[in-house]
């Protein structure tokens, strides 16, 4: 095989895209005899594409077992594979952050070794030794008497009765059943909170069936049982609906001064205090959203943008891929201003972020999962030169 083809391969290998044929194909080469010389000069193609350089021996024999031991292609004794769907839209992160993730999980301590002893440039050294991990599915649940209950992704129990209200946690979410409608009315006096800390997010059934999904840095607080002539909640940070429906009763939402009208539908809210701004996106549905005398009725695929520093309140139309990434698992950023990008990267990754120089103008594009690894996602923001990152302790610094 020659270098060539074989750089073809590696490539759409490293970019998700080899098909299952084409990696027999390359598991077959790398079989053979003779194929270390083919692959290291390969290999040093893709380094001089990322700009990196070293005099450092290549490691034919890690890069050969983590191929060969991709689980991605182990589904059946055939190979087959099912590739992953990709945005349709601004694909590039991922290709870079995917580039990197072949250097730094195939290539493994060896590329780790080459940078910490200096002989790149690309300042990818401090970010290459964090042990940050991404956020997963954490909250907490404050009952009406203030006992506090800790929730993660293994729970699987009964946290807690409260009136006929039996609460229990299932993997990530909450949920909450009463199989009596005695006492009502003295269970609605009793109020529940669950906030997700920053690297957190968790989902919660509530009384009515209604099913809500929290960000990072979110909460909602909401009565065990909702009144007969409306079903109230408050809520901070992000937080998304689907709202089951009851025509007789409908359901409110008050966030920071301004209150959305819901009888059934699904909803996004992004009320981050340090963003300015409340954003009610419609997904499906109707919902109103008023402040004071202002009343806007919103059509699925519009946004209501409030703000918290004026009066007034404009209604756009946004990509609904982009606004319901979060709870989809991604990261999705269109033309996004660099330190709004890291607004999210801080809550999701509980990381403080620290500025020295000045970044205005400067955006990115791209969709990438929420589960990948801090230095591999700052490794592709370096690879489009936007800015150079350090890792100290939890302290992200954003550089020129």
């Amino acid at each position: 095989m020659t270098k060539d083809r074989l750089l073809l391969l590696l490539t759409a290998y490293l970019e998700d895209n080899l098909l299952p044929e084409d990696y027999r194909v390359l598991v077959d080469y790398l079989h053979e005899k003779g194929h270390e010389q083919v692959l290291d000069e390969a290999i040093v193609s893709i380094m001089d594409e990322l700009d990196l350089t070293t005099d450092m021996p290549i490691p034919s024999d890690e890069i050969y077992q983590g191929i060969i031991q991709d689980s991605r292609f182990k589904e059946s004794a055939h190979l087959s594979f099912q590739r992953k769907r990709h945005p349709k839209k601004r694909p590039w992160l991922l290709v870079a952050t995917a580039a990197i993730g072949l250097i730094l999980v195939l290539f493994g301590g060896w590329f780790l070794s080459y940078v910490n002893n200096g002989s790149t440039n690309w300042q990818t050294s401090s970010v290459a030794s964090s042990n940050i991990t991404p956020g997963g599915k954490k909250a907490i649940l404050t009952l009406a008497d203030g006992t506090c209950i800790a929730l993660d992704s293994t729970a699987n129990k009964e946290v807690a009765v409260q009136g006929n209200m039996h609460i229990r946690a299932t993997r990530g979410r909450l949920i909450y059943a009463s199989d009596v409608k005695k006492s009502k009315e003295s269970n609605q006096e009793l109020l529940n909170t669950i906030a997700t800390p920053t690297g957190g997010e968790y989902q919660v059934v509530l009384p009515d069936g209604t099913k809500v999904w929290l960000n990072s840095a979110s909460s909602i607080s909401y009565p065990l049982v909702f009144s007969e002539n409306e079903r109230r909640l408050s809520m901070k940070g992000e937080v998304y609906f689907e709202v089951a429906a009851d025509k007789s009763n409908p359901f409110v939402v008050d966030v920071a001064g301004v209150q959305i009208d819901v009888l059934g539908t699904h909803f996004n809210v992004c009320a981050y205090a340090d963003d300015k701004l409340i954003k009610t996106t419609l997904v499906q549905g109707s919902v109103q959203v008023r402040r004071g005398e202002e009343r806007h009725l919103l059509k699925p695929g519009q946004q209501a943008q409030t703000s918290l520093t004026a009066e007034k309140t404009e209604i756009v139309s946004v990509d609904l891929e982009e606004t319901l990434a979060w709870k989809n698992g991604n990261f999705f950023f269109n033309s996004e201003p660099l330190e709004r990008v890291m607004k999210k990267i801080s809550r999701w990754y509980d990381v403080e972020i620290e500025y020295k120089g000045n970044f205005e103008g400067k955006r990115l594009d791209g969709t990438i999962s929420k589960a990948e690894d801090i230095r591999q996602l700052l490794a592709g923001f370096e690879k489009t030169k936007i800015a150079r990152f350090t890792i100290k302790g939890r302290r992200v610094i954003v550089m020129n």
